[in-house]
């Protein structure tokens, strides 16, 4: 069973991010938006707390909201289509889009 959490933060450097997306790399994450993550959980152990837990650690002067979603549908706007689409398409409910 897959988890889904949406992450927004306030101006984390790009050290930060990098740091974010290195502590996050065993899950699936979309980082195309400044300042906003998708994230999908296959392995369940992952929870809001968790993830903003690693914010803290990361970023402790930050803002930040984790919110658990359960995915219904979604549309966006890319230039041009290419691995910011494909992971949606491919990772984040619903399948058909």
């Amino acid at each position: 069973m897959f988890r889904y959490f949406t992450v927004a933060t306030d101006g984390l450097t790009d050290e930060q991010n990098r740091a974010l997306a290195e502590a996050w790399k065993p899950y699936g994450w979309w980082h195309w938006l400044p300042n906003f993550w998708l994230i999908k959980d296959s392995t369940g152990v992952l929870s809001a707390h968790v993830l903003r837990d690693e914010i803290l650690r990361v970023a402790p002067t930050t803002t930040a909201m984790v919110l658990e979603v359960e995915p219904k549908d979604w549309g966006g706007m890319f230039p041009e289509v290419g691995p910011q689409r494909d992971w949606l398409r491919d990772h984040w409910p619903p399948e058909h889009v």
